[in-house]
């Protein structure tokens, strides 16, 4: 691997899971900056993608493609289970056959061959439990068990709400789930790398799935890391010279040269070294994200129905201060039919305070669902 194909593989790495963080973490919401740009990149763009090809593409080939995107990104489908799957086993691969041979190495001994492989482990079982616990199934046998899990807060959730497809009453908290086609206990979110939704009864096997991977990214770029600083402290690279077999001329060390040296000689463990550090990065702020959650006893779901009453209420609360303002500038005086301003229309109220979250207590009472839904697990 050369070095124009590490810095391709570092720039693909980037946007693809700068992507998938932006999808997964920043709300569409017109108000913010982060917000205007998730939504033009997965919804404006999509759609004028799709208004384009459908007016252009022969029906047969618009067809198609319409029904690939949907089974892609409408539909339940194991494909990033298979991506997660390529990218782990892969990365594995090249550790085993090229990173692994240079230990012991200067700073490092062999038992990091022993320590990868445990590491590696505990991923691919954390990922089986993930994919494999169920979130928590509501229906007519289980429903008065997860019924009373809960009390509706009536501000996010109204006691009365019917979910029309299971014909049945939803608990608080809960949430239908299209993809997986029944309601869901505590719903979070539906993620396709488990291809299951997150809910009440698989939660800490999510987050253990997301602990082991930071676990096992950081692990990563830290031996491999220390790796390529051995191979340079052994061989002392920036006090060698470099000769070009081309131009035949000699150059005096420099960072550059050295990195290229190492590109050149270890190309595929840059590669992965570029992969964990980008990744780590980037997963160590989503698996925060959802412990925090989880700290607060709040759901990426809820976050988002906050979200709208948050700024609904900012919205009420600013036409109140407003009219309110008005009032107190024009002296108190009522609008009249002569003065124009008369209006059907009640004047806005005071929306008063923001509710809190009435499923918060304090972080052990929080997370103890967790901690016993772990420990209880055969």
């Amino acid at each position: 691997m050369n070095w124009t194909s590490v810095a391709l593989l570092t720039v693909v790495y980037t946007i693809v899971l700068g992507g998938a963080a932006i999808f997964l973490c920043v709300e569409p919401d017109e108000e913010t900056l982060m917000g205007r740009f998730s939504i033009f990149v997965f919804y404006t763009a999509p759609a004028k993608v799709e208004e384009k090809a459908k007016a252009y593409l022969p029906a047969v080939v618009y067809n198609g493609g319409y029904a690939a995107f949907d089974y892609v990104f409408n539909q339940r489908n194991p494909l990033l289970q298979l991506f997660y799957l390529s990218i782990v086993i892969g990365g594995y691969v090249i550790w085993h056959f090229t990173g692994k041979q240079l230990l012991p190495g200067y700073y490092l001994s062999d038992v990091h061959i022993t320590i990868a492989n445990a590491v590696v482990a505990a991923c691919l079982a954390t990922f089986v439990g993930a994919c494999t616990r169920s979130p928590g199934v509501i229906d007519k046998e289980s429903f008065h068990l997860y019924d009373s899990c809960y009390a509706a807060d009536d501000v996010i959730y109204d006691s009365r709400r019917y979910c029309d497809t299971c014909d049945q009453r939803r608990p608080a908290r809960s949430k239908h789930c299209k993809l997986c086609g029944y309601c869901v206990p505590r719903f979070d979110h539906h993620c396709p790398w488990v291809n299951t939704c997150v809910g009440q009864d698989n939660l800490p096997y999510f987050l253990a799935f997301l602990a082991t991977h930071c676990a096992l990214l950081w692990y990563g770029s830290v031996v491999l890391g220390l790796i390529f600083a051995g191979i340079i402290a052994e061989k002392d690279l920036f006090n060698v010279t470099f000769y070009s077999g081309q131009s035949r001329q000699s150059f005096k060390s420099t960072p550059m040269l050295v990195l290229k040296y190492i590109v050149f000689h270890h190309g595929y463990l840059v590669g992965l070294f570029a992969l964990c550090v980008i990744m780590a990065l980037v997963l160590t702020g989503f698996t925060g994200y959802h412990f925090y959650l989880n700290a607060i006893n709040k759901t990426t779901n809820e976050t988002y129905k906050w979200g709208d009453l948050k700024r609904m209420h900012s919205k009420l609360k600013q036409r109140y201060e407003e009219h309110k303002a008005k009032a107190a500038a024009d002296g108190e005086e009522k609008p009249t039919a002569e003065n124009g301003e008369a209006s059907d229309e009640p004047p806005p109220e005071d929306p008063g305070p923001l509710p809190g979250n009435a499923y918060y207590k304090d972080i052990v009472t929080n997370v103890t669902p967790t901690l016993t839904l772990i420990l209880s697990y055969p």
